[in-house]
């Protein structure tokens, strides 16, 4: 394991990652969840970050025994969230950025070639929309391309999926819609965000229809999926407007979109320091409370929406612009 720079942490920098390493142990006792988003291979992710941060063996020897954990359990889950697929993008993550080493097809060979078959049956069901949607779940791990055929499948499914939503959009522009059904609009945003956790460009004929139903005010776009939808389109065009009053409300119930706009869009930082910043820094041995309306839906302390999001931001904010740290804004965006 690599020290990255413990020495330019203060003693009350230091104090304050502990102080929620702390209080994830304490959590992460009575996890029985081996996935990533809401188990122990994501809490295993953010500790092994905070071990190298500090420089801590025994915090970095509790990160790989959560992982180890992970990799001996017997379950059949190939999901992204809570089974295999997020427990290989676990390891991948921690050997990409140099926290971990074992032989990645040694170890887990097998299981990354069940999850890839899985994705080959998703990909094969030509008329089933989600189950598109569910290979499209895994883009995180093969985002790196490590997998060429897992990852043409994704892009292909991407790009049927949308397809698929061009001519929804075109259909609803078409016949002067003023609402369209919330549900859909949810699975669109989840659609966009999983596009750009693979890094897909979209086509722009494919986001056509939507930009003039956003243009004519006939659908109410955030601000993070705003930035959202110009990386899809190759664009890294920050925000141009505050936050709508109206949107923080939202983005104070959910410390994973509040993340995510904070790392995407560098205009709007000093805006969301004022919301988030004394909530994590102000003696956050009396703030967990506090934060618990940010975790929602959630265990405390998962990846997903936990202080284990939590950590890693803070851990993300001290580690300098690099290779790294790219790897980690990924993760988190």
């Amino acid at each position: 394991m690599i020290t990255l720079i413990s020495s330019h942490l203060d003693l009350g920098q230091r104090s304050i990652l502990l102080q929620y390493v702390d209080a994830i142990r304490l959590n992460a006792t009575s996890t029985e969840a081996v996935g990533l988003a809401y188990g122990l291979a994501g809490i295993s992710i953010a500790l092994m970050e905070t071990a190298t941060l500090l420089g801590d063996k025994k915090l970095e020897n509790e990160a790989i025994s959560l992982l180890k954990s992970c990799l001996i359990n017997h379950h059949v889950d190939l999901s992204f969230e809570n089974g295999w697929g997020g427990i290989l993008y676990a390891t991948r993550y921690l050997i990409r950025t140099d926290l971990l080493e074992i032989d990645y097809g040694e170890v887990l060979g097998k299981q990354e070639a069940l999850v890839a078959k899985h994705i080959h049956e998703l990909s094969a069901d030509t008329h089933n929309f989600k189950s598109h949607v569910e290979a499209c779940s895994y883009a995180l791990l093969y985002a790196d391309q490590h997998n060429a055929s897992c990852f043409q499948l994704l892009t292909n499914n991407f790009n049927q999926l949308f397809a698929h939503y061009a001519e929804r959009w075109r259909k609803w522009y078409a016949e002067d819609k003023d609402f369209i059904d919330e549900s859909e609009l949810a699975q669109w945003h989840q659609l966009v965000h999983l596009a750009q956790q693979f890094n897909y460009r979209a086509d722009a004929t494919h986001l056509a229809f939507y930009q003039r139903c956003v243009k004519n005010h006939r659908i109410k776009e955030s601000s993070l999926h705003h930035l959202r939808i110009n990386c899809l389109r190759g664009k890294s065009i920050d925000l141009k407007r505050f936050i709508h009053y109206t949107e923080r409300h939202a983005l104070l119930s959910s410390l994973e979109d509040l993340i995510s706009l904070y790392i995407l869009s560098s205009s709007s930082r000093r805006e969301l320091e004022a919301l988030l910043f004394p909530l994590i820094f102000d003696h956050p041995e009396k703030r967990v409370e506090q934060l618990i309306p940010l975790l929602r839906q959630c265990p405390l302390c998962c990846l997903k929406n936990g202080l284990s999001r939590l950590l890693l931001f803070i851990v993300w904010l001290y580690l300098p612009e690099g290779q790294h740290r790219n790897v980690l804004s990924h993760c988190l965006i």
